[in-house]
């Protein structure tokens, strides 16, 4: 590994977003990665499903992707109540992200990893690599460090509302070419779902947990339901995996005189669906590039970060925001008063 201790970008967190931006910095400017994970994409914490975007976005391989689904449907209380036509993919995540951060890698940005940022100073961070301290110096710094971002700490952004999710891998009683999301009132200000990936599926629940409930618990009733209507084969989880998802949307400033954030470390996540994927590969790489026009004389600077992102995603991340807040004061176990809460903030996905 080439390393030094200045560089023109250094961004903490290797996931799509940080290296998104990566790739799309390293062109012009010296790189950094700092990533505390052994590999890049493990544990997967993420449903892994993501629409045909992502492919034209960043570098792609056929085998990113698990399985391809011709759309999706959602059912509330038990029954279908719509669909929509969205051709996508349920990704191998942890293929995808170690692809990723090794095209960046390749393009001739240093990786530091395992290792963690611990401080921000006024020129760059202090990082923790098996256990020696050093400082790498940077004109910029990137924030793509998740949705419980230490950088956000740092420089005094709002803690995210978050909502829990754990998810199993689970096999399926028969092949499916859709993704599913299903609305109950006991999954309160959530959802559950089923994202086939060939014999098996991705199963989850994120809902916001009342005191002495957990969240597998709720899985685990999710899933008999599931086994009983004849969409899984009953029997114990192939995998277990959990996270935070933030669901508050973007800060009004997404960047500082010199930092950016990215990703769910940036609020990008789609404050109802939860879904981040394309956002951050998106985010990151207009992240990567505002820093590389800075770098090269642009007036404009890195506040061109915040122009792009906005035009692209501003007025649909500003609905979905509204929608949460409708979807969190309207909760209710009425039933036809549910139905009709969740197809005005859901569907399909506003």
């Amino acid at each position: 590994m080439r390393t030094k201790e200045k560089y023109d970008l250094i961004i903490i967190g290797a996931g799509p977003g940080g290296s998104a931006a990566a790739l799309a910095a390293a062109k012009r400017c010296s790189v950094a990665v700092i990533e505390r994970r052994e590999r890049c994409g493990v544990p997967v914490q993420c449903g892994e499903y993501a629409p045909l975007l992502l492919k034209r976005l960043a570098p792609w391989e056929s085998r990113f992707a698990a399985q391809y689904l011709e759309g999706f449907d959602g059912f509330i209380c038990g029954e279908k109540s719509f669909s929509r036509d969205a051709p996508g993919y349920v990704l191998r995540r942890s293929l995808y992200d170690g692809a990723l951060a090794a095209a960046a890698a390749d393009a001739g940005v240093d990786f530091f990893q395992p290792a963690k940022a611990v401080d921000c100073t006024g020129n760059g961070v202090i990082i923790d690599v098996g256990g020696t301290r050093r400082e790498l110096k940077s004109s910029f710094l990137i924030g793509a460090d998740g949705p419980r971002s230490l950088l956000r700490q740092w420089f005094g952004l709002r803690e995210q509302p978050l909502m829990s999710a754990v998810q199993w891998s689970l096999t399926l009683a028969s092949p499916l070419k859709r993704a599913e999301f299903y609305f109950d009132p006991r999954f309160r200000w959530g959802y559950g779902w089923l994202f086939p990936k060939g014999d098996t599926a991705n199963v989850g629940v994120a809902a916001r947990t009342e005191p002495g409930e957990r969240l597998t618990s709720l899985l685990s009733a999710f899933a008999r339901r599931l086994v009983e209507a004849g969409r899984l084969r009953p029997g114990p989880p192939l995998a277990k995996s959990g996270g935070w998802i933030p669901v508050g949307g973007p800060d009004v400033t997404m960047i500082f005189p010199r930092c950016l954030f990215v990703g769910d470390a940036g609020g990008f996540a789609h404050p109802v669906s939860g879904s981040g994927i394309v956002n951050a590969v998106l985010t990151g790489r207009l992240a990567g590039e505002a820093v590389t026009a800075a770098l090269n004389g642009s007036a404009e600077g890195i506040a061109g970060y915040d122009r792009a992102w906005r035009r692209l995603l501003g007025r649909p991340l500003d609905r979905a925001a509204e929608n949460r807040r409708l979807l969190q004061l309207g909760w209710t176990d009425d039933e036809e008063r549910f139905r009709r809460l969740i197809l005005h903030c859901w569907g399909p996905f506003s």
